[in-house]
């Protein structure tokens, strides 16, 4: 299994399913649009499912693709941006815990390459999301996932994930605010020490005390 494309795949796959129905109540060209790129990456999907990853080229190319899909994520309106973090992370739930990680680092690797705008724009999506279409059990899964690549991550990016994730927080809604923070309390709780420490760091401290 090729997992570059395989993602790149089904993040075509999602644009064009949501491009058609849109096109269809708007113009009529976004139709056509949609489903050319849902053939794509029905392809894309196919030949990411079939065949083995390749050399160091293809992957720069489709971790180009990738990042260029992130930006055009980042800058649709949130509705749209709401269904397709939703389907991501729902293919994120679903995955074993080392196909979860390797998929969500390939993820954040290309978020990294955000200006940090375009990435509170999409973590603020990515909490509401977890608030309110996912249940506590895959919650846990999915921030604990996260947090442990944060770990792993340099400190530039963990400081950078982290500033847009509390200031993604704040605007969240009160239920979504209760729900993520609840869920990371219990997600730090369960690291070592050294660890937390390692990501409370990277929290201001106003935030900070809402997570003691």
């Amino acid at each position: 299994m090729h997992l570059g494309l395989l993602i790149a795949g089904i993040i075509l796959l999602i644009i064009g399913i949501i491009l058609i129905p849109v096109g269809y109540y708007t113009v009529y060209s976004i139709v056509y649009a949609g489903i050319v790129i849902l053939i794509v990456g029905i392809i894309l999907t196919g030949i990411g499912a079939a065949l083995k990853p390749k050399p160091k080229v293809e992957a720069q190319t489709t971790e180009a693709t990738l990042v260029s899909m992130i930006e055009s994520l980042a800058s649709v309106e949130e509705k749209v941006r709401r269904t397709m973090i939703r389907e991501r992370l729902n293919s994120f739930a679903s995955m074993s815990d080392n196909e979860r990680a390797s998929s969500m680092k390939m993820m954040m690797d290309a978020l990294g390459r955000l200006n940090i705008e375009q990435l509170k724009r999409i973590t603020y999506t990515r909490l509401e999301s977890l608030a309110v279409d996912f249940d506590e059990e895959r919650r846990e899964k999915l921030i604990t996932t996260h947090i442990n690549l944060l770990l792993q991550a340099s400190s530039d990016y963990r400081k950078k994930d982290i500033q847009a994730m509390v200031s993604a927080m704040m605007e969240c809604h009160p239920e979504c605010r209760m729900k993520v923070m609840g869920t990371m309390k219990k997600v730090l709780a369960k690291l070592t020490k050294e660890q937390r420490e390692t990501i409370m760091q990277e929290i201001p401290e106003e935030a900070r005390k809402m997570m003691m």
